[in-house]
C-alpha cells in the first residue's frame, strides 16, 4: 500500500530554542540542524529560531551556525528552496514585558511552532567552597561533581522592576526563577495559538538538572528569594511542574496554562503555495501540545564562571569521572544536547509508547565509558523513574544516595505538592498579566 502523502502544512517545522548564543543552547541549535537533515525526508524543511538577549549575540549565534551550516550536503526541499531557514530573536527572560513582545513578534509572524525548547538559563553562582570542593573531589570521586554541595550561590537576588517604578504593590520576583522558570512559563502559555495545531502535537520542553534537590525546594518560598540555592530550587520546581502535568489534580491549572491567552491574534496561515485554496468551514481540531523533561547530564557550560585554567581542569576532572563509571559526564555540550534534541525530533508514537510503558520521566543525556552518547531515565526524589509504585529503582545508575523505593505515600505527596505548585504558578502568571496589562490586539 502506497504511503500517503504529507499535507503540505506537516513538511516544514518550526522550532524555537532559547539562550542559543553559547553552551549547550548553540549545542542544541547545531545538534538540531545535523539530525533534521540525516533523519528527515528531503520534502522536509526546517525553521529554527533562536533567542538571545540582544542583536550583537544574535547576530553573532547566525553567523557561527550558518558557518556550521557550510559543511552540510543540504539536500533541496521539494520546492528547490533550502531546508534549513535561521530566524533570530531577541527576548529578556527576567523583563517580563520583553517575554510579551517575542510572543507577540512570534504570533504575528510564525504559523506554527512544532516544538520550543526552554533551555536559557541563569545560575546566581557567586563562587565555590573550594576547601570543600577539593576535600569532596579528593575523596568521593565521581559522586562529589555529579550532585556538588560545594557551589555558592547570592541570596535574595530579584528582577528590575517590571512596571514603570517598583511600586509597595508590585512584588518582588526572583532573578533566578525567572530566567530559569518563569519567564519560559509564560513564553509558553503566550504562544500555545503556535502550539496547538491539527497534526501531531506540538513540543514543550523544559530543560533541568541533575541538580534539582528536593531539600532546595520548599513551596513557601517557590521563587527561592530565601535560598541559599536558587538554582536548585528552581530546577526542582521545573521538574514537580512537567512531572505532575498530565495528573488529574493538576488539570485545572495545567488545562488554563495551555488554554490560548484571550488577547492571542489567530497565527498567520503556512503559505502552501495553491492559489485555489479556500478556507476552511469546518476547521480540524487541534491538539494540545505536550510537555516534556529533560537534563543534559553534567556538562562544561559557563553557568559557573571559571577562568580558563579552572576550566580545563574542570574539564579534566569531568573525564576522570566518566572513566571511573559515571553515566552522567557528557562533558561536552554537544553530548549533552542528545536528550533534548531527541525529544524534539523523536516520532511522537515512540514517545507515548515509552511513557505507556515505563510512566512519565526526566529524560536525560548519558555516556557510556568511551563517550558514546544515549537517552536515559533519570530517578527523581518523590516520583522514582516514572511516577509508579514498584516501578524500576534499584537498578538506576549514577542515582543520587538517600533515593528510597517509591511507595504509595510517597507518590500521593509529591503528586500534592505537584498541584499546590500548579495552583500557585497559575496565579502568578495571572497576576502579573493583569499588572502588565496586556494589551489587546
Amino acid at each position: 500500500m502506497e504511503a500517503k502523502a504529507l499535507p503540505e502544512h506537516e513538511k516544514h517545522a518550526y522550532v524555537l530554542v532559547t539562550g542559543a548564543n553559547s553552551g549547550l543552547g548553540f549545542a542544541i541549535c547545531c545538534r538540531l540542524i545535523d539530525q533534521f537533515l540525516t533523519t528527515r525526508p528531503a520534502t522536509q524543511a526546517l525553521t529554527l529560531i533562536v533567542t538571545t538577549r540582544d542583536v550583537k549575540k544574535s547576530n553573532d549565534t547566525l553567523s557561527r551556525l550558518h558557518a556550521h551550516l557550510q559543511g552540510k550536503p543540504q539536500i533541496p526541499s521539494s520546492d528547490s528552496k533550502p531546508r534549513i531557514t535561521l530566524q533570530a530573536e531577541q527576548v529578556d527572560l527576567t523583563s517580563l514585558h520583553s517575554v510579551q513582545t517575542l510572543s507577540r513578534t512570534l504570533l504575528s509572524s510564525t504559523p506554527k511552532l512544532n516544538a520550543i525548547i526552554l533551555n536559557a538559563g541563569y545560575g546566581g553562582f557567586t563562587g565555590i567552597n573550594w576547601p570543600l570542593a577539593l576535600w569532596s573531589v579528593l575523596t568521593d570521586l565521581p559522586y562529589a561533581i555529579t550532585y556538588p554541595t560545594f557551589k555558592l550561590s547570592g541570596v535574595g537576588y530579584t528582577t528590575r522592576p517590571q512596571t514603570s517604578s517598583r511600586s509597595s504593590t508590585e512584588p518582588l520576583l526572583g532573578e533566578v526563577f525567572c530566567a530559569n522558570l518563569f519567564g519560559h512559563y509564560l513564553l509558553a502559555h503566550n504562544l500555545v495559538p503556535l502550539l496547538s495545531h491539527p497534526s501531531s502535537p506540538s513540543r514543550i520542553i523544559f530543560l533541568s538538572s541533575l541538580e534539582a534537590y528536593a531539600d532546595a525546594f520548599h513551596p513557601s518560598d517557590l521563587q527561592g528569594l530565601r535560598s541559599p540555592r536558587a538554582y536548585e530550587c528552581s530546577k526542582r520546581l521545573t521538574d514537580i511542574l512537567v512531572l505532575t502535568a498530565a495528573l488529574p489534580s493538576t488539570k485545572p491549572w495545567v488545562d488554563r496554562f495551555l488554554s490560548p491567552p484571550p488577547t492571542a491574534p489567530p497565527p498567520p496561515q503556512q503559505n502552501n503555495n495553491s492559489s485555489s485554496a479556500t478556507p476552511q468551514l469546518h476547521p480540524e481540531p487541534t491538539s494540545k501540545p505536550r510537555i516534556y523533561l529533560s537534563h543534559p547530564g553534567i556538562c562544561s557550560t559557563a553557568i559557573l564562571p571559571l577562568p580558563y585554567i579552572l576550566w580545563l581542569g574542570m574539564c579534566s576532572v569531568f573525564y576522570l569521572a566518566r572513566w571511573l563509571g559515571s553515566p552522567w559526564h557528557t562533558v561536552s555540550a554537544t553530548k549533552g544536547a542528545c536528550a533534548p534534541v531527541w525529544l524534539a525530533l523523536a516520532p511522537q508514537e515512540q514517545l507515548d509508547a515509552m511513557e505507556e510503558e515505563g510512566g512519565v520521566g526526566k529524560w536525560g543525556s548519558c555516556v557510556s565509558v568511551r563517550g558514546e552518547e544515549r537517552v536515559m531515565r533519570t530517578e527523581v526524589e518523590g516520583w522514582g523513574v516514572g511516577g509508579r509504585v514498584g516501578g524500576q529503582t534499584g537498578s538506576v545508575k549514577g542515582r543520587m544516595r538517600g533515593m528510597e523505593e517509591l511507595d504509595e505515600e510517597g507518590r500521593v505527596k509529591f503528586e500534592e505538592l505537584g498541584r499546590t505548585c500548579w495552583e500557585e504558578m497559575e496565579r502568578l502568571r495571572s497576576e502579573w498579566d493583569k499588572r502588565l496589562e496586556v494589551p489587546k490586539e
